[in-house]
């Protein structure tokens, strides 16, 4: 097993974020406050790339890298273009949707339009 202080590689990073896109994922970790069951899945998934972290390392990453890329975007937001981070473009992918206002008034409605288009074929059948 990996010891806790063990730094995260560029490509463990990268296998974390791959996860973390996955639509299934993002939704669980929207809706759940205990959310080590989710983080026990990620880092099953993690194993399955070769990648020995435990739930509580996955998570811990999750909010480190989470943090820092709300730090970095409300830098920019300000006017601040000096501040940047590694892997901002992939996380802004993730995460961009629900940080700015205009968001607010957009993604919920998609969000039920696409809970509903799940649905529908089942009940028109």
């Amino acid at each position: 097993m990996a010891s806790r202080g063990k730094h995260w590689t560029v490509n463990e990073v990268r296998a974390l974020i791959h996860i973390w896109s996955d639509k299934n994922i993002q939704q669980q970790l929207e809706v759940t406050v205990r959310n080590k069951r989710i983080f026990e899945q990620v880092a099953a998934r993690l194993q399955k790339f070769g990648i020995e972290r435990d739930w509580k390392q996955c998570r811990t990453k999750y909010k480190n890298l989470k943090h820092e890329y709300k730090s970095v975007k409300n830098a920019q937001d300000s006017g601040n273009t000096s501040k940047s981070m590694k892997f901002f473009n992939e996380l802004d992918a993730i995460l961009g949707h629900n940080t700015g206002e205009q968001s607010m008034c957009c993604d919920k409605p998609f969000l039920s339009e696409v809970k509903l288009w799940g649905t529908q074929g089942k009940s028109d059948s």
